[in-house]
């Protein structure tokens, strides 16, 4: 999305990372890595990954307490 942001007239400085249950954990696994470019994987490396928010619904809080 954010390398998308002019095409769909949205505010790149704006981006926000939300969803519920496996979303809610990729949500907050964004806003936790904020800063870490050496999680950036895939095609378009150019552009950061970085959110200024993520909301996490029904997603694993504290993924340290998780069971395995």
């Amino acid at each position: 999305m954010i390398a998308d942001a002019r095409r769909f007239e949205a505010d790149a400085n704006r981006d926000i990372a939300i969803g519920d249950s496996a979303g809610g954990d990729m949500g907050y696994m964004l806003g936790v890595t904020i800063g870490l470019n050496q999680v950036d994987k895939g095609a378009i490396l150019d552009v950061s990954s970085d959110v200024q928010v993520a909301v996490p619904c029904y997603g694993v809080v504290d993924p340290l307490s998780a069971k395995k």
